[in-house]
């Protein structure tokens, strides 16, 4: 025995000690042993020392056997007591082995005492065992996430882990006690079938069911029991949130499902969108070529080509708003603006429309005189009132149409009026939806992509506002929609334009920076009929190279996309040397933000591809290159 074993002996006789010492020695432990007859010494020692085992005499002086059990049960309770006497009785050894003693061993027969103390200091080592083996249980029980309950058979609650305590919302064990473990059941009846099978089978039985919590709140669990003698021992696993998601999961399922039939719809109509005005743009070209037709159907074929390109550009705006919309990258520019005016000017686009279906347009504001400023995004606000009318013209046949706003606390309310076909009460609840229409054949017949209110409904809400529907089937619809407004903003008065002096020559001298030769030509055509001189560069570097080497150049149309160097990197090294010089951006980006870009880049204008002929021609009237009489 390699260890030491730390001895607290009690004993008034010397020789005795004496002897206790030699005969452990003997035994061989490596002995530590303090020694003394004293009751205060000895409970100074239990206090101040750790021991491996006490031995006790019964009689000594001014106390005995039992208040050195009781010492040593208080300050020590896990070292073993052995009592060692000459004179005990059977009674005393027996009272003190109920009392917490470990053994006794008589002082005629000493020689039993190490084979005592091995026994008593392997048992300690067991309840040592045992008592790690029961804290991790313990440990296990109480920490683990699954609920663990025993009850008897008629309801009681004999034991539940704080886990299923609080599954039913309880904060201890005594709590649910209390409040009575069969509140928290299902139906009897269930519960008497349950415990039929329990009964019925040697094995664990799992069980799908609802359990009430404390509050009255209902929780899906999965419960799996045996049945010992009279004791139902069981778990419990909370799966309300997996019963949930698999609800989710299904609505999901049946969402995709419509969604993919609406998308794949959605994609012929797509194909029905771009195929039918390029099939007016490609057809029409071609007939219009031919030597055999007459000037008047040349008109015709003309016009026709420029409806089919405006269809196309619009249906090309749409799919690229909607995905700046879905993706989070529309930008907003606030300003403030002339709300009457916009409204006026809406109205006079959408009046020749209105005319050929022979609708009446009408303009409502409230009693206001003069301009009335609003601090919104102009551009964003006039595309969402736009698609509302265009909405509205597309699904009213006959009758009128209606819009303007009135003035609501904090906002604007505007509202666009029909005596259309109208939406079921169930269709208003979706209509805004992308990919959604009332129902697939309603699309059938009308021009569009079917995207103008999902668009509108996020313009609006990118400005602050909110969107809502009342319609009523074959009896037209009222669409509303809010902008945030402040009072103290109505008289704001308009920043004024950037004014630009050029001193433009007899025959104006102008750069066509471009990399599409196509482009270029087209751009020629138009400006060498109003007598106009024309430079040309094919990237942006060789648009500032001619610029250095031109002076008689006063107007540069930069298309913002080139090689070499960008637009708007030209545009910033020209007007480091030529301030005066005036820069018109023309990109096909046409991206809602791409004129702020250019003008920060320095550009005085900004012309979206595709660029028409009155809209360059107006362009150059503006800063002064030809009479507005020419265009």
């Amino acid at each position: 025995m390699n260890d030491v074993l730390n001895v607290l002996c009690l004993e008034d006789s010397p020789r005795d000690a004496e002897i206790i010492r030699e005969l452990l020695i003997d035994a061989g432990y490596d002995l530590k042993m303090d020694c003394t007859a004293v009751e205060k010494k000895f409970v100074s020692l239990l206090r101040s020392h750790r021991y491996d085992i006490i031995l006790a005499d019964f009689k000594l002086p001014g106390f005995d056997g039992f208040a050195a059990l009781r010492w040593s049960v208080e300050i020590c309770p896990n070292v073993p007591f052995i009592c060692i006497s000459g004179t005990i009785g059977e009674e005393t050894a027996v009272e003190l082995l109920k009392q917490g003693a470990s053994d006794y061993v008589m002082k005629d027969r000493m020689g039993r005492l190490p084979s005592a103390i091995q026994r008593a200091l392997q048992e300690v080592k067991e309840k040592q065992a045992l008592r790690k083996s029961e804290e991790k249980f313990r440990n296990l029980v109480e920490n683990t996430l699954t609920g663990i309950f025993i009850t008897n058979l008629q309801g009681e609650l004999l034991f539940a882990n704080i886990a299923f305590c609080k599954m039913l919302e309880f904060d201890s064990v005594e709590e649910f006690k209390n409040y009575g473990v069969s509140r928290t059941y299902w139906n009897q009846e269930d519960r008497a079938g349950f415990i039929g099978q329990l009964r019925k089978s040697k094995r664990l039985v799992n069980h799908e069911l609802v359990l009430k919590t404390k509050t009255g709140n209902q929780i899906n669990i999965i419960l799996s029991a045996y049945l010992e003698e009279d004791r139902i021992t069981g778990t419990v696993i909370d799966i309300t949130e997996r019963k949930r998601m698999e609800e989710t999961l299904k609505e999901s399922l049946v969402k995709v499902e419509a969604a993919d039939r609406l998308k794949t719809a959605f994609i012929h109509n797509i194909s029905h969108e771009l195929r039918t005005p390029l099939n007016g743009i490609l057809g029409f070209s071609s007939l219009i070529t031919q030597p055999d037709i007459t000037d008047e159907e040349k008109e015709n074929f003309s016009s026709l080509i420029k409806v089919s390109s405006n269809r196309l550009l619009n249906t090309i705006s749409n799919y690229m708003d909607i995905s700046m919309i879905f993706s989070g990258t529309m930008e907003v520019y606030q300003k403030p603006f002339d709300l009457h005016r916009i409204l006026h000017t809406t109205r006079e686009q959408f009046q020749p429309i209105c005319a050929v279906k022979q609708l009446d347009l009408i303009l409502k504001i409230p009693n206001e005189t003069g301009s009335f400023t609003l601090h919104s995004d102009v551009e964003l606000f006039s595309k969402a009132l736009s698609h509302l009318l265009d909405n509205a013209v597309k699904f009213t046949n006959q009758g009128e149409i209606t819009f303007g706003y009135i003035i609501k606390p904090g906002v604007l309310e505007f509202f666009v009026k029909d005596t259309g076909t109208g939406v079921s009460n169930e269709a208003c609840a979706r209509i805004f939806a992308s990919f959604e229409q009332e129902e697939l054949s309603h699309i059938q017949g009308y021009e569009g992509s079917g995207l103008g209110l999902s668009i509108a409904q996020g313009l609006i809400r990118l400005l602050g506002g909110e969107i809502r529907v009342e319609s009523e089937k074959d009896a037209g619809s009222i669409f509303f929609f809010t902008i945030p407004f402040e009072e103290k903003l109505k008289e704001v008065t308009r920043p004024k334009e950037k004014e630009i002096q050029i001193q433009i020559p007899e025959r104006p001298v102008i750069l066509i920076a471009e990399d599409e030769e196509s482009n270029i030509f087209y751009l020629e055509t138009l400006l060498r009929k109003a007598n106009i001189t024309i430079f040309t560069a094919v990237n942006g570097k060789k648009a500032v190279d001619q610029c250095r080497e031109h002076p008689e150049i006063s107007l540069v149309l930069m298309d913002i996309k080139m090689p070499v160097m960008n637009g708007f990197e030209a545009t910033r090294e020209i007007k480091s040397f030529r301030k005066d010089i005036l820069v018109i951006a023309v990109t096909a980006f046409a991206m809602k933000g791409d004129e702020k870009k250019a003008m920060e880049a320095g550009c005085d204008d900004y012309l979206a591809k595709p660029v028409d002929k009155d809209s360059l021609m107006n362009m150059l009237a503006k800063y002064g290159y030809f009479k507005s009489t020419m265009i």
